[in-house]
């Protein structure tokens, strides 16, 4: 069965809600799809190319993979046959007019569509008597799920008959593999050359991709930036993205729906980027709208009022889900007088400074050509590709030599003191737990060891906390990748606010002993296996997690870029693969022992309030 759906975003959702929601589906039933069908224009022979070139592009994009290109095969097989899926472009654009309007006749004109609405708590509370009026049934945790209707209720009988136990020799057993004979290597190349006045340009080329990404990319990040505009740089960068001075936002809209094409922007504490996305074909039309949104971002009305609504909503979010609230509150205590406390991100604190005046006096004052860099992956035509950016940002002016702004000095991170207990309405019945301390920065010696020995202590602390003493939903270990990075055992959905501080170190102890508990005995009893066991089955998973990065041309450019920004060379996470192999057991004990269980750390956790009293440390 297929699902046929449409949506839209509402500005300003505490204005006759229900009303415009009746409108917006009557529109689709009544207005919008016959027009559509009227339009001899819209089934033309030109149409209908357009619509088998867009359908041909959306393929190449699915493609871009091995596994992109399997998901498509295995989905087409399963459902009609291989066949279907290399001919099924061209079936669909030789669709009639009469043929889709039949479809629409019987699918979607006069039927009782199930219509959803999502808004914040307190628009549903202003509009809640209005909306019931109305025929609309409000969701909560007790009707949310088809199975707790009474009709849908299990007949176990049914189900045993349905679902028999297979005999032993039916049960297919994986071949053990030798994980220990696994290897990875990389033949990825990156070439560095200049523009005309000296902006770095970094260049990994495939010539097998249909899709090319093009990064600009500037230094600097919280430098740029104090507390009380946090997000500032990052919303920069958005209006770069949406934005620019010889391109309309509709005509930029228009254009990446012909196309297919994307321009994203990304910040960090280092640094920030834009990225274009697109097709090898598409390159020569859309470069310019990514320079020119750089170089010159018109701050559009429609595109400004997008952005802040966006960002109106993730703060609306942050500040009613309990996790995000801990987040944002262990932080801020963390990092309070260290340079992190400054966020790349808007928080509730900053964004009534996100302004468009604000974004114009930054804009002009950080792009210094030091600073700048370009990345390029893909079937890129290198010398083109050079030739034209140099009549745009090869001809910015300024000295190429080291920026003038002040590198800011990071600091390591102590982290201590009493546990701290938050409580949220949201968060009744359950709780989210940090144990949190100081991990090593990337280049720091135990950076690698503390990476796998995280990865590893997850395994015990699922099998101890969860499946054997059931303290919580899901726990497990991380450590940070900043330079000035945090570490934590973590549990999500807390369900034992007695028990759960025991679990925890008892996990820690036997990690800390070297006894990895990988599964259980027939009595319930721990099975033990060592480190040695599983260093390098770890030690690969962790190396192919970050090779995934390189399959698409804008994940390796997200990757490139980060590396440069963060450390000022393209091939950094190529070079920790041997530093990955070369880690021994010895050393993730060391290591666990050396940040999990001798540092005090702090607790910090957000329960609902029935709970608090509860705790029990």
């Amino acid at each position: 069965d297929a699902l046929i759906s449409f949506e839209a975003y509402m500005l300003n959702p505490e204005e006759n809600i229900s009303k415009r929601v009746a409108k917006f589906n009557k529109m689709i039933q009544e207005d919008l799809l016959k027009e559509i069908l009227k339009e001899d224009k819209n089934f033309s022979d030109e149409k209908r190319s357009d619509i088998t070139r867009k359908l041909t592009d959306e393929n190449l994009w699915a493609r871009q993979t091995a596994t992109g290109l399997l998901n498509q095969v295995r989905f087409w097989w399963a459902v009609t046959g291989i066949d279907y899926y290399y001919d099924y472009n061209q079936k669909l654009s030789q669709v009639s007019q009469k043929e889709a309007e039949a479809v629409i006749e019987k699918y979607i004109s006069n039927k009782a569509p199930l219509v959803t609405l999502v808004v914040n708590p307190q628009v549903l509370e202003e509009n809640k008597d209005a909306l019931i009026k109305d025929g609309f049934e409000i969701i909560t945790g007790n009707n949310a799920f088809w199975w707790q209707n009474e009709k849908y209720k299990a007949d176990p009988a049914k189900i045993a008959a349905e679902n028999a136990v297979p005999n032993k020799e039916e049960i297919y057993k994986p071949k053990k593999i030798n994980t220990k004979k696994s290897k990875i290597k990389s033949n990825l190349k990156v070439k560095t050359v200049k523009l005309k006045n000296g902006i770095p340009h970094y260049v990994s080329k495939n010539s097998n991709s249909d899709v090319v990404s093009l990064t600009i990319a500037l230094k600097g990040g919280i430098s740029h930036i104090t507390e009380e505009n946090a997000g500032l740089e990052d919303s920069l960068f958005t209006m770069m993205a949406s934005s620019s001075q010889k391109y309309s936002w509709a005509y930029r809209k228009s254009l990446a729906f012909d196309t297919h094409s994307a321009i994203s922007s990304n910040s960090s504490r280092e640094g920030s980027s834009l990225t274009l996305s697109c097709l090898n074909k598409y390159l020569d039309k859309s470069i310019d709208l990514l320079v020119d949104g750089f170089l010159n971002p018109s701050f559009e009305e429609i595109a400004y009022s997008t952005m802040m609504t966006s960002l109106a909503q993730n703060v609306q979010a942050m500040t009613n889900d309990p996790q995000s609230i801990l987040d944002l509150e262990s932080f801020k205590s963390i990092y309070k007088n260290h340079p992190y406390k400054v966020s790349s991100s808007v928080t509730p604190e900053s964004i009534k400074n996100i302004s468009i005046e604000n974004m114009k006096a930054l804009h002009k004052n950080i792009l210094k050509l030091s600073d700048i860099f370009i990345v390029a992956t893909g079937n890129i035509n290198e010398k083109a590709l050079v030739k034209e950016l140099n009549k745009s940002l090869g001809s910015l002016q300024g000295s190429s030599s080291p920026a003038d702004r002040k590198k800011t000095e990071i600091p390591s991170i102590n982290v201590q003191g009493p546990a701290v207990i938050l409580t949220h309405p949201a968060a009744a019945e359950t709780g989210y737990v940090y144990r949190y301390f100081a991990s090593p920065s990337p280049t720091d010696s135990d950076y690698i060891a503390a990476k796998l020995a995280a990865n590893i202590y997850s395994t015990v602390l699922f099998n101890v906390a969860r499946i054997h003493y059931g303290v919580c939903y899901s726990p497990g270990s991380f450590t940070g990748s900043s330079f000035a990075p945090l570490a934590a055992e973590y549990l999500f959905k807390m369900s034992d606010p007695e028990n759960f501080i025991s679990a925890v170190a008892e996990a820690r102890d036997l990690m800390a002993a070297g006894k990895i508990v990988d599964k259980f005995n027939e009595d319930s009893s721990f099975h033990f296996t060592t480190i040695e066991d599983v260093l390098q089955g770890c030690k690969n998973s962790f190396i192919n997690s970050s090779y995934s990065s390189y399959t698409t041309a804008s994940g390796l450019a997200s990757l490139l870029t980060n590396n440069l920004l963060k450390y000022n060379d393209a091939s950094y996470s190529l070079k920790l693969t041997k530093q990955i192999q070369a880690v021994s057991a010895g050393q993730i004990l060391d290591v666990f022992k050396k940040y999990w269980v001798d540092q005090e750390g702090q607790w910090w956790l957000m329960v609902g309030p029935e709970m608090e009293g509860k705790i029990k440390f």
